[in-house]
């Protein structure tokens, strides 16, 4: 079938469903991802995979020069593969577990968006003078898959692949020139299926399980091969924020485990809400957690209430509470253990419901809620807050990054009382000297801890260390007391501790064999700093690990690694190698004398480059403002593409010059911009404080204008060069702007973790200004 044949309203049918099924695909791929391996290599997988738009297109405009070889029979070949590719992928995932390999799935999951790639190719070159139409039906066709995902995300990842298979399939009709009953029924009967949605997304009759591979970081697999424990899942929800599983083991009938994409697990433990009840071993044992001394040593005058920043299963809502703390607030990010929580509340006496007196337990990000709170608080605890479940739709920002930055230490010291503690329990004690860097930067600690040594003090053994911040300096009674003590309970490392005050010296010990040794009692590194041997910078630049504290602008507190993680670096080599690959590929076929034809690659590449680069910083900046990571998805990116609907349709009404319409769409792009990186900022610290529907309605109509704006320049560019004859070249330039909005998002990674995400943004605007400057030599 030849799309020029077709009228334009079959073929932004085609456009709406292929764009559908591109982000269903690339919101339900990192589920599965998530699951089936290490959740840091979910942004390879799906960058990957989007990868396979850029090559659709290549396939397509190589395909389609040859003029024996019929374009259809390459996207129609595409289409079926897809469609099986899909569904073998969910039959990987559930029962051929062999062929759970990374490089597997990741080639099987190319296929279906190459098919995607091809097709939509295919209609922008038949329909290149209708681009700016077809894009917004585009843009449409995305605005709807987001709001499929979020309200199918309760039925699965795999639910949501089966449905992709389904819409794959149902393009077939449209490209074969099916009669009309069949090609009308082959459209319309999948409508009623979406209508159900949102009723079978709160029925559980099609939950299938994705198979745990043995891996470093997934804890639940061990949990459940363990011969002594046999871990069995007694219940499990899904949704935007991935799988939560509740696990039991034969062997601890008092604790059950939460993980989140088979990671992170979280103690949740019987309990009949006695606290006085000392026959509830499982509880009790918490008074040995080495976090609990500093609880203990606190006077009860100081403990009217308290805030726990990621409770998870509960455990330190108990600890606090057997601390002596009176009321106690606990904030939890993951809204489907609260929820398998409560489903258990005969299990753990209510602690997530409301039944036990002074204990509230809300559904929010710590990060946020803590910014927006009314009262301060004798205590603020977070302990080791890390999710390893990939969230964004560029998967690469985690959450509990937020918690950890210099403005997020402002936001803590300035919620604790006048004798408040911030305690935080970490996994070794190089997180422990990030954190104390990072105190140490922020603002509050400049400007009223003026002799910061002095108010915090670090101690712990094994994987659980901790350090308490102190609003109010100690003294060196106090110092000496809480050092004696916490040596007493037999968790303390001299080496890793700090106490002020405290006379650093050596400890004789014994080496194996009997060799005698010494080893430095308190951490050499913070009496280094606290005695003016080295400064913070000094110490940062010394070490081997990356200790530089994080900002809001580049929030990767657990990064520790100086170098540019290896899964952004292969990323950006391959979509790099391929851009360059069709670029050597198009000289050669064109000659020198078609050197301009370079030029209108290059446009391309940089829209595609740009638009990555600011978006990838927006989901973060906005999620933080916003205050849930869903919102992230929702409001920026509904934003976004709601405006660029709107653009789309607007410049497709314009006439005059294209390339003067491309030129100053680029240029208002780069000035709207640059307003989010230096104005929006300032905007929303204003408005950090308001309910969420002003928060919610401030993103958006500060988002809307640059969706609006961002969605002129690609189609324009597509209908400039159709305008010129150049409709043969429509899949190539979709090629190349496919593989570089890859290439843009590594970019945007790479840059946000060594310089920040308002630098990342400033590289998009200057690759806007330079796209303007070289659309003027388009012809």
């Amino acid at each position: 079938m030849d799309f020029r044949k077709t009228t334009a309203l079959r073929a932004s049918l085609v456009v709406f469903k292929a764009s559908m099924l591109v982000w269903l695909m690339e919101l339900s791929l990192p589920r599965v991802y998530s699951l089936l391996f290490d959740y840091h290599y979910t942004f390879l997988s799906i960058s990957l995979a989007l990868s396979g738009l850029g090559l659709g297109a290549g396939v397509y405009h190589v395909w389609s020069k040859h003029e024996r070889r019929k374009p259809v029979s390459l996207v129609l070949s595409l289409l079926l593969l897809g469609t099986a590719t899909v569904l073998l992928l969910v039959l990987i995932s559930t029962q051929i577990t062999l062929l759970i390999n990374l490089y597997v799935i990741v080639g099987l999951s190319i296929v279906p968006f190459a098919a995607c790639g091809a097709i939509l190719a295919h209609a922008f070159k038949a329909h290149s003078g209708k681009a700016s139409i077809l894009y917004a039906v585009d843009l449409a066709g995305a605005l709807v898959a987001i709001g499929l995902y979020v309200i199918s995300a309760p039925l699965g990842a795999l639910f949501l692949l089966l449905l992709c298979a389904f819409v794959l399939f149902t393009l077939i009709p449209i490209l074969v020139r099916a009669h009309r009953p069949l090609l009308a029924w082959s459209q319309v009967v999948w409508i009623p299926i979406l209508a159900l949605l949102p009723l079978a997304a709160g029925t559980s009759y099609w939950q299938p399980r994705i198979a745990l591979q043995p891996g470093q970081h997934k804890e639940m697999f061990h949990m459940q091969q363990h011969p002594g424990r046999n871990g069995e899942v007694v219940a499990s929800e899904w949704s935007s924020f991935g799988r939560t599983d509740l696990l039991q083991s034969k062997s601890e009938p008092d604790r059950m485990v939460f993980f989140t994409d088979g990671s992170a697990g979280s103690s949740m433990f019987r309990f009949n809400g006695d606290y006085s009840d000392t026959s509830n071993t499982a509880i009790q044992m918490l008074r040995y957690f080495p976090a609990f001394s500093a609880l203990a040593l606190i006077p009860p005058t100081e403990k009217q209430n308290a805030l726990i920043i990621g409770p998870g299963g509960g455990r330190d809502i108990h600890l606090v509470r057997l601390a002596g703390y009176e009321v106690v607030d606990a904030v939890e990010v993951n809204g489907d253990l609260l929820n398998l929580g409560r489903t258990f509340s005969w299990f753990n006496g209510g602690i997530f419901d409301g039944a036990l007196p002074n204990i509230k337990v809300i559904e929010a990000e710590g990060r946020g809620f803590v910014k927006r709170a009314k009262q301060n608080y004798d205590l603020i605890y977070l302990s080791i807050p890390i999710i390893k479940s990939s969230r964004s739709p560029e998967a690469f920002a985690l959450t509990e990054n937020f918690l950890f930055t210099t403005e997020a230490f402002d936001d803590y010291f300035s919620h604790l009382s006048e004798r408040g503690r911030l305690v935080i329990v970490t996994h070794d004690e190089a997180e422990v000297l990030k954190l104390v860097l990072t105190a140490k930067r922020s603002d509050y600690a400049n400007n009223h801890l003026s002799q910061f040594y002095n108010h915090f003090y670090a101690a712990g053994a094994g994987m659980n260390p901790f350090v308490v911040f102190h609003n109010t300096a100690l003294d060196s009674t106090l110092a000496n007391v809480l050092h004696d003590v916490t040596m007493a309970t037999g968790n303390f490392n001299p080496a890793g501790a700090w106490f002020p005050f405290i006379q650093a010296h050596d400890i004789p010990v014994l080496l194996s064999g009997n060799v005698p040794s010494e080893m430095p009692m308190l951490s050499e590194e913070l009496r280094g700093l606290s005695d003016g041997t080295y400064g913070p910078d000094e110490l940062v630049s010394a070490s081997n690990l990356n200790l530089s504290p994080p900002r809001d602008d580049s929030p990767f507190f657990y990064n520790f690694s100086r170098e540019i993680p290896a899964v952004i670096d292969l990323t950006i080599f391959i979509s790099g190698l391929f851009i360059v690959l069709f670029i050597l590929w198009r000289i050669r076929s064109n000659g020198v004398r078609r050197a301009h034809s370079s030029v209108w690659g290059s446009v391309f590449i940089g829209l595609g480059l740009a638009f990555m680069l600011v978006e990838v910083p927006l989901v973060q900046r906005f999620t933080l403002f916003l205050g849930r990571p869903i919102y992230g998805l929702t409001i920026v990116l509904g934003s976004l593409l709601a405006g660029g609907v709107i653009g789309s349709l607007f410049s497709s009404k314009i006439g005059g010059s294209l390339r003067s319409l491309l030129v100053g769409s680029l240029l208002t792009v780069a000035l709207v911009g640059a307003a989010h990186i230096f104005a929006v900022p300032m905007l929303l610290e204003v408005f950090k404080g308001e309910v969420l529907t002003t928060r919610m309605a401030l993103a958006t109509l500060t988002l809307a204008p640059l969706g609006i704006a961002a969605a002129i320049p690609f189609p324009t560019a597509l209908r400039y060069a159709g305008s010129l004859g150049m409709s043969g070249e429509v899949p190539l330039y979709w090629s190349l702007n496919g593989l570089a909005a890859v290439l843009g998002a590594a970019t945007a990674v790479a840059v946000s973790l060594s310089a920040g995400f308002a630098i990342a943004m400033s590289l998009a605007v200057v690759l806007y200004i330079l796209a303007a400057m070289m659309s003027l030599f388009l012809r």
